[in-house]
């Protein structure tokens, strides 16, 4: 029985195997990749995908599985074999052809929204994009006729495992209910606030990075198995064993490339402390990206926001950028970095703000799938939605509907898990908060161990043992909501 659950194992790890080097060629394609090479590196993803998913439908994959039974197995051992059944079940769903196409046709997607998002060329995406959102639909179709689920939500389940669009729909028709109210009070409360601004100052890339680097590594970040690049957008990519996160960086604002450097390193922190002993198993993966983004948000948001991390870091802004310390004070910072405004780029924004951003991506991408929004039409859609949502309009598509990656590289379903993300963070910061004393103290002495080895225990070892709903409820007894985040916002700029 063990020796057949061990050659299980050992089969799976081949398949984790090839997804750890595309995910490392992925990462080369969005950082380093020459032009004329993206259309080899297209290819090449996609041989790759096919190769992984008939592994996974393979009879030999099924005959190991239907082999192996659970008695004699230990509950992680239990948990990794439901895992593998999952994964196979939705391999099956969907065509090795589909999915190639899909890999190749994204991927040029992708690189040409590179240089149209340089250039605010919107119409030169159009022929491509409808080609990703038209495959995108048919993996989601067939996903959602195999598993019995509405096309959305067999695509949001390969992100969220197990989510599904009606429960997102009450939640944001929640959040939407108090949330453009209480952004007016901040903002008008903040208004009266007479506080100096910081002067202009131009910041060295080079500094900038050097800046980064200071606080992956007081976060913990695991240099030897990991490393900061710069992409067009920022993300965490890689695997496990060599997790690679990027930022982008602007010479008038240190704080964008900071946190975005603060948000990745959450992710590569939860990758590098995946239990050990099932690193290479569907057990020891992440949770998905809810539970993904609750840790890269709880780390830009809760504390790398808060004043007590501000109080820490300054004096190293001070130094890296010959600052005048009478001007560039901890206090000053916070004020001027937790300022709540409408803006445009997500991205950037600040976290009472940040839920309006992904909401609206969350309605336009599923108008966009039933084809009830037409390609041509989606600037302008973008365009009201922005207006209603944050009463602010971007000049040029570059700045709007063109900002993100997420769409252009076929990744529906993937935006609701950063809002989802937000209540989770909220959450367990809650339970972080009650349970390691004085976390604010070792916040301002640079101290975060005490904070990321409950963040270790309590979240990144447990893998997939839990699911991401089940985890959330043992770790904050209580189903993901939004009151701790509203309290969050309430208390902190209230």
């Amino acid at each position: 029985m063990i020796h057949t659950y061990s050659k299980l194992c050992n089969f799976y790890r081949k398949i984790n195997n090839f997804d750890n080097i595309a995910s490392i060629i992925h990462w080369d394609m969005s950082t380093n990749i020459p032009k004329d090479s993206m259309k080899y590196r297209s290819e090449e993803l996609a041989t790759l995908q096919s190769m992984t998913h008939k592994l996974l439908i393979s009879e030999q994959f099924g005959d190991l599985l239907s082999s192996v039974k659970k008695a004699r197995l230990n509950d992680w051992q239990k948990a990794n074999l439901n895992e593998m059944h999952n994964i196979r079940k939705n391999a099956l769903a969907v065509e090795t052809r589909l999915l190639e196409v899909h890999t190749k046709t994204a991927a040029e997607c992708e690189m040409l929204w590179r240089q149209a998002r340089k250039d605010n060329d919107f119409k030169s995406l159009i022929p491509v994009f409808r080609k990703v959102i038209s495959i995108t639909k048919d993996i989601g179709d067939s996903r959602g006729d195999y598993l019995g689920m509405s096309t959305y939500d067999a695509l949001l389940d390969q992100y969220d495992p197990g989510r599904k669009s009606a429960d997102i729909n009450k939640i944001f028709s929640e959040i939407t209910k108090f949330l453009p109210n209480l952004v007016n009070k901040i903002i008008e409360k903040q208004s009266k606030n007479n506080s100096k601004p910081l002067p202009n100052h131009k910041f060295p890339i080079a500094k900038q990075e050097e800046l980064g680097r200071f606080i992956m590594k007081a976060l913990g970040f695991n240099f030897d198995r990991g490393r900061l690049d710069v992409s067009t957008h920022p993300f965490c990519g890689g695997n496990p064993h060599d997790v690679r996160i990027t930022t982008r960086y602007a010479e008038n604002d240190f704080s964008s490339g900071l946190m975005g450097v603060v948000h990745e390193t959450g992710h590569a922190l939860y990758e590098q402390n995946l239990p050990a002993d099932y690193i290479d198993q569907p057990v020891g993966k992440n949770l998905g990206m809810s539970i993904h983004e609750s840790q890269s948000l709880l780390m830009e948001m809760q504390i790398s926001r808060s004043k007590e991390f501000f109080e820490f870091i300054t004096p190293k802004i001070v130094e890296l950028f010959a600052l005048d310390p009478r001007e560039w004070s901890a206090d000053r910072i916070y004020t001027s970095r937790t300022k709540v405004k409408k803006t445009l780029i997500r991205v950037d924004a600040d976290e009472a703000t940040y839920p309006l951003h992904v909401i609206l991506r969350y309605n336009i991408e599923k108008e966009l799938l039933t084809g009830n929004l037409q390609i041509r039409d989606l600037p302008a859609v973008w365009n009201d939605g922005m207006k209603s949502l944050l009463g602010v309009v971007p000049e040029k598509n570059s700045m709007g509907c063109m900002q993100d990656i997420h769409w252009y590289m076929g990744a529906f379903g993937y935006f609701p898990t950063y809002t989802l993300g937000a209540l989770a963070a909220a959450q367990f910061y809650q339970a972080l908060a009650r349970e390691v004393k004085d976390h604010t103290q070792y916040i301002r002495k640079g101290d975060f161990k005490p904070i990321t080895s409950w963040l270790h225990k309590n979240i990144h070892n447990q893998g997939r043992f839990y699911s991401a709903d089940q985890l959330v409820k043992k770790v904050t007894g209580k189903n993901i909501e939004i009151a701790a985040y509203k309290k969050h916002i309430e208390t902190r700029y209230l």
